[in-house]
């Protein structure tokens, strides 16, 4: 059975996360991968994604309301992968 490393556990929650946030949850993860999963998630509508250009430049990503909605199907799921006797 394959078990997780403590690193890779990355919970979705509801308020807005900065982009380096998002990396330090998922040490892991590289750069390029974590932009593309942000990318593609933004794509599908289950993110929102807000630049503030002004110095330092900013990139907030939060969910968006079908995000939202499958959030806690997300959170049970992550809950099941995290069951030891699963």
């Amino acid at each position: 059975m394959h078990h997780r490393s403590e690193n890779a556990r990355f919970h979705p929650r509801q308020e807005s996360l900065r982009f380096g946030q998002i990396r330090q949850a998922l040490p892991d993860v590289s750069r390029a991968s974590v932009t593309k999963y942000l990318t593609e998630l933004e794509r599908d509508g289950f993110l929102y994604r807000t630049v503030y250009p002004a110095p330092p430049l900013r990139t907030d990503y939060s969910l968006s309301p079908l995000g939202l909605g499958v959030l806690p199907l997300v959170r049970k799921l992550i809950a099941w992968s995290d069951d030891p006797t699963q």
